[in-house]
């Protein structure tokens, strides 16, 4: 975690970008354990001074009411990925809070097809856009699960989203860049990484 203890030293907290490993739950308590606010996608403090960590996935279904019942477990306070869900997330990193996003899921269906393990595949491009628009941070980590089921916390060296003038380059850049960070956190541990969705086209 010495990349985030890094981060903390800087104007803006970063928005963390993860991959579906199975310890992926366990990252707001990592955070804890260095006086960052315990963290998840939009993390917003509640009436009692508390920090209430929150996740995004869509709210169309019934896999969303599964996903926040699970979470609500965890202490993490799932958002539904809408206009209000996004809202929250932008005011938070306007606080200076941490945010926590995967980005390798196409679960809109709006991503922007690049190369991912050398196929192409749909990517959200979302976290870089925000980050380029809003000066943030973006800081490529990875929580393992352990076998005697503790956690393993990595953290990939900061990426700052600079702005060219050209917003689409600048995005698809980016996001290219955190998607080889993602791939190396994938190899070396692949029987961690979890993702029920098809992800290349055609595959399984």
């Amino acid at each position: 975690m010495a990349q985030l203890s890094k981060s903390r030293q800087g104007v803006r907290r970063p928005d963390d970008v993860a991959s579906h490993a199975r310890g992926r739950d366990a990252a707001p308590d990592a955070r804890g354990g260095l006086g960052a606010p315990r963290a998840g996608a939009g993390d917003r403090q509640g009436s009692d001074g508390r920090l209430v960590p929150h996740g995004l996935v869509r709210g169309d279904c019934r896999l969303f009411e599964w996903y926040r019942d699970t979470r609500a477990r965890l202490g993490i306070s799932v958002l539904a990925l809408d206009l209000a869900g996004l809202r929250k997330v932008t005011h938070a990193l306007r606080d200076n809070e941490l945010v926590i996003t995967a980005i390798d899921r196409d679960i809109t269906g709006t991503g922007r097809v690049m190369p991912f393990f050398g196929r192409p595949a749909p990517i959200p491009t979302g976290p870089t856009a925000l980050a380029l628009r809003m000066g943030t941070p973006l800081l490529p980590v990875c929580v393992y699960r352990l076998p005697d089921d503790s956690y393993k916390v990595e953290g990939m060296p900061l990426i700052i989203a600079q702005r060219s003038g050209d917003d689409d380059a600048d995005e698809l850049r980016v996001t290219q860049q955190l998607l080889r960070q993602i791939e190396e956190f994938i190899r070396r541990h692949p029987e961690q990484w979890h993702v029920p969705h098809r992800i290349w086209e055609g595959g399984p």
